[in-house]
């Protein structure tokens, strides 16, 4: 291996070993791929920017696949800068498309886009019409990335705009795509985005169409990630068209080609697969099975979080940039000590040029000096940025948790009320149609089994209502709180409510509201020592004001939430309400007691 290393001192050569490197990365031997990279980088030749720049994309592709982001993004962003440096090189768009496809990957759509525009104006610079096609394909991707998220459809003009947008772009890269062309995963790609385009305008034939041959390509290229996302989806059109049997025979042959495998990749396949397949069983009634498969997927989530992961590249892409920018500074201070040096020199020699070069020292000086203050504001720039990202990424995951525990309760609310209620109420029914065909015969067991099954209907009954209130999703929030003030009103405590131009609103809209309300009276009932509290609710302007007060106690708000920043509580409602793009405040005190005010924008 090191012998033929040795002789690829030209890029022909060079592109052998490549060839040889792609083929061990294929056959998961990513050891012996990078010693022979390693390699090819201790070579003279590697000084060849065509070359160092074909290796390096390998090595950063290499990287990819083991799961080093921090080192591949390194690569891919250092070889961008190197590529920029000749804007003619085809690698501009290769390492940009690359660092586009990381971003797109966690779901930074602003980002991804930023860097595939830089793929599409490289390509029209150069009139490289693959790259065009790819850049299309990608900016397309964003698009279809929405209407995936819209899943079901919708009438705003956001949604519709970029249905319209999926199939531009996609058309572009259709239009742009060489004929002769011998790169078949671009054209895979172009298929499988059109899969995703049909199928969520339901046009599930065409999408089907597209399907297979994208699996043909695949199949015939022998690439497994490919296959992998081409059954995908031929297994989810099947399933929507009820082609039960067809769909699990595609599922579970996806399942298979990404079983062992454990880079990052596959695991999100694995993961977007098996929930596909707990889908199918919950189509079919086949609960059990569904929820095995939803576990297992659910699993290999905790892996992917996306929040985490888009914190993470922007902390790498961060480094980087003050990595190049620090680089920079140390060029720039070497050189002005040369220019020093020589000045020094000149001066030494003649005292007529003394004043000259104390004039322009100072000069250079306070350049230098401002050149410094500007680095520090831009350090501290990036600080900032990326604790602001960390900030927003622990919100994120908060309202997560939250948003998951209120689907959960509302679900299984749902189940006991609309499903097991109204089992119980029909086995009620039967007992009593049995008792008076049997009359005066009816066994004394008849009577007994009724008054469990009462029991029992009553019992779920109130715990689907503790669960989630009825009065709330049947009447909407401004009665929701009538009932709440008389629940929870007692001889020592007496809730008052009052509403101003209150309507029905958006379910989840009204569940969040009526949760945080609900935090904030079980804090008044235990901490408070109050005697009188008052909720009042006011829609103005396309927005909810809400205000709570009691005459307790009070508390030092400040104290609290800073020993408080991990838990729930407060800080949990702070996090709703900014997720809500709404003002939370809070004041305390002793003498006067607490007071709370939300404002948050009503969802049309």
């Amino acid at each position: 291996m090191n012998a033929i290393v040795v002789f690829c001192q030209n890029e022909t050569k060079v592109d052998s070993i490549l060839e040889i490197v792609d083929k061990k990365v294929k056959l998961e031997k990513f050891d012996e791929a990078k010693e022979l990279l390693v390699s090819l980088r201790a070579l003279n030749s590697y000084k060849i920017d065509s070359i160092h720049l074909k290796v390096d994309l390998a090595l950063a592709m290499l990287y990819q696949k083991q799961n080093e982001d921090e080192q591949a993004l390194k690569i891919l962003l250092d070889g961008l800068s190197r590529a920029k440096l000749n804007p003619t090189s085809k690698y501009i768009t290769e390492y940009a498309f690359q660092i586009g496809r990381k971003f797109s990957k966690i779901k930074n759509y602003p980002k991804a886009a930023k860097y595939y525009r830089v793929v599409l104006k490289n390509s029209e610079f150069r009139n490289d019409s693959l790259g065009m096609s790819k850049a299309y394909i990608a900016l397309g991707s964003i698009h279809l990335n929405y209407v995936k998220g819209k899943f079901g459809g919708s009438t705003d003009k956001l949604y519709k705009s970029h249905v319209d947008s999926t199939y531009y772009y996609h058309k572009k890269a259709l239009d742009f795509f060489p004929k002769t062309s011998k790169d078949k995963t671009t054209l895979i790609d172009i298929y499988d985005n059109l899969i995703g385009y049909y199928y969520f305008i339901n046009n599930y034939d065409l999408a089907s169409e597209y399907g297979v041959k994208s699996l043909a390509i695949s199949e015939a290229l022998g690439d497994s990630i490919k296959m992998t996302n081409a059954l995908n989806n031929l297994g989810a059109i099947n399933s929507v068209n009820k082609n039960f049997d067809k769909a699990a025979q595609y599922y579970f042959q996806a399942l298979f080609l990404v079983k062992n495998k454990m880079d990052y990749e596959s695991v999100d396949d694995k993961q977007r697969i098996l929930g596909n397949i707990s889908d199918l069983y919950r189509r079919q009634g086949k609960y059990k099975e569904a929820f095995q498969y939803i576990v297992d997927s659910e699993g290999l989530k905790d892996s992917l979080v996306e929040a985490s992961a888009n914190e993470k590249y922007a902390e790498y892409e961060a480094k980087y940039n003050v990595a190049e920018k620090e680089k920079q500074t140390e060029i720039e201070k070497n050189k002005r000590k040369n220019a020093e040096m020589w000045l020094f020199i000149v001066g030494g020699a003649t005292t007529g040029l003394l004043l000259f070069v104390w004039l322009f020292y100072h000069t250079q000086k306070i350049k230098r000096d401002r050149k410094v203050l500007l680095l520090q504001k831009e350090k501290l720039t990036k600080e900032r940025e990326i604790e602001q990202i960390n900030s927003e990424a622990q919100i994120k995951i908060l309202n997560a948790t939250i948003d998951a525990k209120e689907t959960e309760r509302q679900h299984i609310s749902e189940i006991l009320h609309n499903s097991v209620s109204t089992l119980l109420s029909s086995a009620g029914l039967h007992l009593q149609a049995a008792k008076l065909e049997l009359k005066a015969n009816a066994p004394e067991e008849i009577e007994k089994t009724q008054s469990i099954v009462k029991e029992a209907g009553d019992k779920i009954r109130d715990l689907s209502h503790t669960l989630v209130s009825s009065v709330l999703m049947k009447f909407g929030l401004a009665f929701a709180l009538d009932d709440l003030c008389e629940k929870y009103s007692n001889s020592t405590l007496s809730f008052e409510n009052g509403t101003t131009n209150i309507e029905r609103f958006n379910s989840d809209f009204e569940i969040k509201i009526y949760s945080i309300i609900e935090e904030l009276v079980n804090n008044i009932i235990k901490h408070s020592k109050a005697t009188n509290a008052h909720i009042l609710l006011k829609q103005l302007d396309g927005k909810l004001e809400v205000r709570i007060f009691d005459d307790g106690q009070g508390f030092d708000v400040d104290k609290f939430i800073a020993s408080n920043k991990s838990g729930l509580g407060l800080p949990q409602i702070d996090a709703r309400v900014k997720m809500m793009n709404g003002i939370f405040r809070i004041k305390s005190s002793s003498d006067l007691g607490t007071r709370v005010y939300l404002n948050v924008p009503i969802p049309n």
